[in-house]
């Protein structure tokens, strides 16, 4: 049998007259991967929230019904967003150390 042949890859001729450029191409399709992703997780979590108000709300016998439980929903979770990157721009002066 005897060792397997490597081919170096950069010597053979590619079938198609346009190569991508590795880094940019790759780097292209992992910001367009990485915004589907972060998409749905925002998507997830505003179902999740919306799930949560429309149970509290028939909980509590005061329904507010799906639009709103979306609108509150996504009401809620831009103001988490936007009071998280005030924390993240703004570190507190305290100190943990001594």
């Amino acid at each position: 049998m005897g060792t397997p042949r490597v081919v170096d890859m950069d010597a053979v001729k590619h079938p198609c007259p346009v190569r991508f450029s590795g880094s940019s191409y790759r780097d292209r399709m992992t910001r367009r991967r990485r915004r589907w992703v972060v998409l749905g997780w925002w998507t997830a979590w505003w179902a999740a929230v919306t799930a949560l108000f429309v149970f509290l709300g028939a909980v509590t016998d005061q329904p507010i019904g799906l639009a709103g439980s979306a609108a509150g929903a996504a009401f809620v979770i831009v103001v988490g967003e936007v009071a998280d990157r005030f924390r993240r721009r703004f570190p507190s002066r305290r100190r943990t150390g001594r």
